[in-house]
């Protein structure tokens, strides 16, 4: 880094800590001197300020224009102590890499870098979904950190509610997890776009977020503007990320070709650099395009490549993904037992343990996968066996959308041989409905 670039760094972290501090908001930082983006891309080190704007600024913030053209030592040993947590993580130090982030939580919280502060919370947080399973632990920290941990700006707020939403869906809540998603879908409405790493990110966690709660259109405008921003960072494969939850997104949509097309040209791009996650991810979702259009011969040259891709990352949780689409094309390609056979294999991968908390959307898929495929056989009570498993396991972490989905199937079925057990899953459905209507989905 050049000493200009070094300056520019010093001068936009120092902006956004005195903001931070003061408690003010960056319209109030640069009215009448320049835009919200403008001042987003100065205080992230993107853009010079002007020396006349920079007195003002300083002036608002009341502090001495020096201190702002300054390196901070506490904040480099900060930023130094956030790097070496992730060096010791690779390393699987995690004693030292827990105390090493937890040093820079409450120093930075005493310092009042707020950014800092959030961005060692998430990392916090990591660690215990990652390597301790301690779903709750984190929810804890991140509840504290939203209500006690000072003002953040709009973009690292959202990020927080993002993870405080996949905290509670790891604790089994993912009702309470989808109402921290919208009010971060509601914060990022209000942000003018800017061209940093952490916006491109949250952009693309929220998009992700929309997926699970089949909210297609707003997934599909974010994820649009996640591979824009990443083609304006040049980051690449978050380019290929972005673009390719587009295309899932177009597909849902009703728009099958842009789709296809935006898939296949991302497999290209993904072989020529050698991502191996990509291309097997790509190629798995390539493959259920075609098992939707019909194409079973086609769908399943698509996932058997992404199997051979994905065992190359020795990932159990990518493994499932192709695993699961290769049951339900066994089912569609009236080859009942493979279906069998496939999904208890994503079954045995989930409760041999080691996968992040939505584990339970994965085996609640199964299960219901296998009812269908035993109703095939004719087998009505294996069936409706699995179904009641696969509603007990939703309900119980309140996965309402999929829930819905199989109380309604089964209230039919019941109700069809007028079995009394109808009327209560009617009734069942639509408290499920009630809470899916409030979050904003349509059923």
């Amino acid at each position: 880094m050049t000493e200009p670039q070094e300056l520019m760094q010093y001068i936009g972290e120092n902006l956004k800590k005195y903001r931070l501090q003061k408690g003010m908001r960056q319209e109030e930082l640069c009215d009448g001197l320049c835009s919200v983006s403008q001042l987003s891309k100065i205080e992230n080190g993107k853009a010079q300020v002007k020396a006349e704007h920079l007195k003002i600024m300083a002036e608002r913030l009341g502090v001495a224009v020096e201190q702002l053209r300054t390196t901070d030592a506490l904040r480099d040993e900060l930023r130094e102590g956030i790097e070496l947590t992730k060096k010791a993580t690779v390393a699987q130090n995690y004693k030292q890499a827990f105390e090493r982030i937890r040093s820079v939580v409450a120093r930075a919280k005493q310092a009042g870098y707020q950014d800092l502060h959030a961005e060692a919370v998430l990392y916090e947080c990591y660690l215990l979904n990652m390597t301790e399973r301690k779903y709750q632990a984190a929810l804890e920290k991140l509840r504290e950190t939203l209500t006690d941990g000072g003002e953040f700006d709009p973009i690292t707020r959202a990020d927080l509610l993002i993870e405080y939403g996949r905290a509670y869906a790891f604790t089994g809540d993912l009702v309470e997890a989808f109402r921290q998603y919208l009010q971060a879908d509601t914060l990022l409405q209000r942000v003018e776009p800017v061209a940093e790493d952490l916006y491109a990110r949250v952009l693309y966690r929220i998009g992700d977020c929309m997926f699970y709660m089949q909210n297609w259109r707003t997934g599909y405008r974010y994820s649009d503007q996640s591979a824009k921003v990443a083609e304006a960072l040049g980051k690449h494969q978050y380019r290929i990320r972005s673009k390719s939850m587009q295309a899932a997104f177009a597909n849902k949509l009703g728009r099958p070709e842009e789709a296809r097309k935006i898939m296949e040209e991302l497999l290209q791009e993904a072989q020529s650099n050698n991502l191996i996650h990509e291309i097997g991810t790509l190629e798995n979702n390539i493959g259920c395009w075609y098992m939707e259009q019909g194409d079973l011969t086609t769908a399943h040259q698509y996932l058997q490549r992404s199997m051979t891709s994905f065992e190359l990352l020795n990932d159990r949780y990518v493994m499932c993904q192709p695993l699961m689409n290769l049951a339900e094309w066994a089912q569609k390609a009236n080859h009942l037992e493979a279906s069998l056979q496939y999904a208890d294999q994503v079954l045995e991968l989930v409760r041999e343990g080691g996968l992040l908390g939505l584990h339970y959307l994965l085996e609640g898929r199964m299960l219901a996968l296998h009812a269908k495929t035993y109703g095939l056989l004719g087998d009505e009570e294996r069936m409706t066996a699995f179904y009641e498993q696969a509603l007990e396991l939703f309900d119980q972490n309140r996965a309402v959308i999929p829930a819905y989905d199989v109380c309604v199937l089964l209230a039919d079925f019941y109700y069809e041989r007028s079995n009394p057990r109808a009327l209560p899953l009617y009734k069942q459905a639509v408290s499920y409905n009630r809470i899916i209507h409030e979050l904003g989905v349509k059923k």
